[in-house]
């Protein structure tokens, strides 16, 4: 599921992805994160964002990174 912001941004996408839980994958819900939108090369993109699975315990974040420089192709 995605969700917008006003300008048509992305600002969180979520779901299921699988996870291994020792040697089993578990179907895990996740949510990414993404903001500070930037302008490289003509195409706004998001300067930054984390990924994290959702735990009853709370979410822990395995990802996160920032767009430093965009090649398109």
């Amino acid at each position: 599921m995605l969700w917008l912001d006003d300008a048509g941004l992305i600002r969180t996408a979520s779901g299921m992805r699988p996870r291994l839980a020792g040697k089993t994958p578990v179907e895990t819900p996740f949510v990414g994160r993404f903001g500070d939108y930037v302008e490289l090369g003509g195409i706004r993109v998001p300067g930054g964002g984390e990924v994290s699975w959702e735990f009853p315990e709370g979410p822990f974040t395995y990802w996160r990174g920032e767009v430093v420089s965009l090649v398109a192709e």
